[in-house]
């Protein structure tokens, strides 16, 4: 009883100074049981969380700056893990599997099975990993190098698992418009269509003439291919002015059609090309456009054209990287997925879809690829430059193929008839050997545009 009326009397004489408090806990209290209720009903989730969580941490023994290790200490689980073409970077993780729970990502690189160095192909590693998971058990690990974060990181050699591409070292200097005929360097390759001997890699210089960007200088007798079969054109046995693209043997392959067919090329003379991709080029390019508009030589709605052309071919921000696999030593080396939305750094240029001064992110489509030699060809009037080049790089598509275009080929281009890669038909003195073949007629007539029409690849 005196405890009781004892705890009574001290609650009526502190009511007042706790009723403040009191309702603070009270509504607590109230929130507090709708917490409760919810934590009944999600107990067994999130116990099960707790144990993923709890599993997730013991599995993880080791972890650097740059490794991780795994336990998989359940001997009957599936790990999840695919690697396919892509090791030995993971491709992809089976949705609730074990390696899903224990948050190993898609671009983690095997580097070791057990005890045991990855092997080098997919075939061994799979052979690897059953003979040690039965040996080690509870005990088996599985070792994975991080990816690279780092936007900044110079890549030298890049690849998307089909082509290769690497930066050239060809710089040179002290070439100008006045001795360019006797002091060019011949070619360091013959350009036979591998990513290891093509036309990128004949000589650049850093400024040449009034352009103050990259641009590549390929010598007298170099040779370039055309395919021109299927959605490539067709053969023929007269160069024009229009501008005109080509490419090395890998490209002529893949716009040959079933047909096979290729037309081979030689310059006549050193050529000029304006890196089209060079950052430097890009600003420059879009000054001189400003130029002439302020000069009145263009209007303000073909400027708008023009420049709406240049940022969504050569700037587009809309479009992710993808595909992209970094080299090292010729070995694999995964990207973090998440710069594929910003940029990465390749030859010391970046490429992706940031909207960042000096990354560059190409988007080729038929319209604005068409535009861009008739805004060159009042940008490069009077400058000795015959046209433009573009790297291999990395893009939306994964690598974008190397480009070349000349916007007046007379000059310094002739046919091949020879060359024992060229497959057209032709007869003596250089003259094509037209197939006959019946055309229909088409039932609309051409319609005429004042644009100046191009071959492209």
């Amino acid at each position: 009883m005196m405890k009781e009326s004892l705890s009574k009397s001290r609650s009526r004489s502190g009511s007042r100074s706790r009723s403040r408090s009191g309702s603070r806990k009270l509504s607590r209290s109230r929130s507090g049981s709708r917490k409760s209720s919810r934590s009944r009903s999600g107990s067994r989730s999130g116990s099960r969380k707790l144990s993923r969580s709890r599993s997730r941490s013991r599995s993880k023994s080791s972890v650097t700056d740059e490794y991780i290790e795994y336990k998989f200490s359940d001997t009957k689980r599936k790990l999840g893990v695919k690697f396919k073409d892509n090791y030995p970077l993971v491709m992809d993780i089976d949705k609730d599997s074990y390696a899903e729970e224990l948050d190993i990502l898609k671009d983690h690189e095997l580097t070791k099975i057990g005890n045991i160095i990855a092997p080098d192909t997919f075939k061994e590693a799979i052979k690897l990993f059953k003979s040690e998971r039965t040996r080690m058990g509870g005990n088996f690990t599985l070792q994975f190098r991080l990816p690279i974060k780092d936007p900044n990181f110079n890549w030298m050699n890049l690849t998307d698992n089909k082509r290769n591409i690497m930066c050239s070292s060809n710089y040179i200097s002290g070439i100008t418009k006045d001795n360019i005929n006797t002091k060019l360097p011949t070619s360091e390759g013959d350009n036979i269509g591998t990513y290891d001997d093509n036309y990128t890699l004949n000589p650049r210089i850093v400024g040449f003439d009034s352009i103050p960007g990259e641009v590549l200088l390929v010598p007298t007798n170099y040779p370039f291919y055309k395919g021109v079969g299927g959605k490539g054109g067709m053969c023929y046995n007269k160069i024009d002015s229009r501008p005109t693209w080509y490419g090395d043997k890998i490209t002529g392959d893949i716009y040959s059609g079933d047909s096979k067919l290729i037309m081979v090329f030689k310059t006549t003379r050193p050529i000029v090309l304006l890196n089209l991709l060079d950052p430097v080029n890009i600003d420059w390019i879009l000054g001189k456009l400003d130029l002439l508009k302020s000069e009145g030589r263009i209007d303000n709605e073909s400027f708008d054209g023009y420049k709406n052309v240049l940022e969504t071919a050569l700037l587009n921000r809309t479009r992710h990287l993808k595909n992209i696999v970094g080299l090292e030593n010729g070995k694999k080396r995964a990207i973090d997925s998440s710069l594929f939305s910003e940029y990465i750094t390749y030859c010391n240029k970046k490429y992706g879809p940031k909207n960042l001064s000096g990354v560059v992110n190409r988007f080729s489509a038929t319209w604005y690829d068409n535009e861009i030699p008739n805004i060159l060809s009042l940008v490069l009037d009077g400058i000795y430059c015959d046209g433009y080049f573009a790297d291999g790089i990395p893009s939306a598509g994964s690598i974008f193929p190397r480009e070349i275009m000349l916007l007046n080929s007379i000059a310094n281009m002739k046919i091949d008839f020879n060359n024992k890669l060229y497959t057209c038909p032709k007869k003596e003195h250089g003259k094509l050997k037209h197939k006959k073949t019946k055309h229909k007629k088409t039932k609309h007539k051409k319609t005429k545009h004042k644009k100046t029409k191009h071959k492209k690849n």
